[in-house]
């Protein structure tokens, strides 16, 4: 994880010099996620241009620290050998739920009045989350995780950018996202934020 961390930085350092955008959102986490996991505020780094023409690349950084709704989880386990069928009550508790991404992708302006641009945009996105959970079924067995795996998929957004000058802009976006996390499986989330961009 640390090494992916140290390329990506790396990746999105090269460049900085010529446009950097930031941006802060509320992340929320949908479907299986969001029953688990509350929202948050968090941040994105990125190289963005201003609206010359229709298209224009984006790509940055992404990271996102997640708690749980509740500081234990219930939860269940059967047996059944054949002839019975056991229940054995269980619990979980997540003790690190932290996701990162990498994103690259497009906007295209449908919409121009003036300094203002609305448009939709398209990233795929990969990353990965480091976690740290405890897993126990009374009287069957206990477990214990703590590691990262990869994620991987694309993520949509429709916003509007506001150019104040040459150099500066501000821009605010509502995004969808789907991905696979390794051994875990599909999830999604929604993110709605603002941003500030300077081009040197």
């Amino acid at each position: 994880m640390r090494k992916l961390l140290a390329f990506i930085l790396i990746v999105i350092s090269l460049p900085c010099s010529a446009q950097l955008g930031i941006k802060i959102l509320q992340f929320r986490p949908s479907g299986e996620l969001g029953a688990v996991m509350k929202k948050a505020y968090t941040g994105e780094l990125m190289s963005i241009k201003r609206f010359d023409e229709r298209f224009r690349i984006r790509f940055g950084i992404s990271f996102c620290k997640l708690s749980s709704r509740l500081d234990t989880f219930p939860v269940y386990a059967i047996k059944d050998d054949g002839s019975n069928v056991t229940v054995y009550p269980g619990y979980k508790v997540f003790n690190k739920y932290n996701m990162y991404f990498l994103f690259m992708g497009a906007d295209y302006g449908v919409f121009k009045l003036g300094n203002l641009t609305c448009y939709p945009g398209l990233d795929f996105i990969v990353g990965g989350v480091d976690m740290d959970y405890d897993l126990s079924y009374n009287a069957l067995r206990g477990d214990s995780f703590s590691g990262g795996e990869i994620l991987g998929g694309v993520r949509l957004r429709i916003g509007a950018d506001y150019s104040i000058s040459e150099k500066t802009g501000v821009f605010i976006e509502a995004n969808r996202s789907w991905y696979k996390i390794a051994e875990q499986g599909f999830f999604s989330n929604n993110d709605i934020g603002i941003g500030f961009r300077y081009n040197f």
